[in-house]
């Protein structure tokens, strides 16, 4: 899949960076767009381009897992038990769009897909989301894409 998902950045430029953002940043095919930022640098692309394209492809592809999480709240009663489901949804209250914030920025790996899916389940604010998830998006890639620039 990194092979296929790199190609298409590399043959798409751009677009495909966007796509790639998108598909990545489901729960579905998760993917570190951050790996794909380096050929494109190479390219001699606008480093704000490819962060603007990555941060709107990222933000759509969490969305579908806000709604995954909002829409399918009765199936996933199905397979979770209704403590865990409680738990999910305390933590989500205590936390709130500050915790959603450092999960997106913090340099390390953590499993931000199902975080977003939860934040569907507990009915975030939708407003509150967005912002928080561009906000944690620019910083993340564009720190990223900072780097890489330097390094490049």
């Amino acid at each position: 899949m990194f092979e296929f998902l790199t190609h298409l950045v590399v043959e798409y430029g751009l677009m495909g960076l966007f796509a790639t953002s998108l598909v990545g940043s489901t729960i579905f095919i998760p993917f570190a767009t951050e790996l794909v930022f380096p050929p494109l640098l190479a390219a001699g692309i606008s480093p704000y381009k490819i962060l603007f394209a990555s941060v709107l492809g990222s933000t759509l592809g969490v969305w579908v897992n806000y709604l995954f999480g909002y829409y399918s709240i009765h199936l996933i009663h199905k397979y979770l038990k209704k403590e865990e489901i409680h738990k999910a949804k305390k933590i989500m209250d205590k936390y709130g769009w500050f915790g959603l914030l450092l999960v997106f920025i913090l340099p390390i790996p953590l499993p931000t897909d199902p975080i977003t899916v939860l934040c569907g389940m507990g009915e975030m604010n939708p407003v509150e989301f967005t912002i928080v998830v561009l906000i944690g998006k620019i910083v993340k890639y564009g720190i990223a894409v900072g780097l890489l620039s330097l390094i490049l």
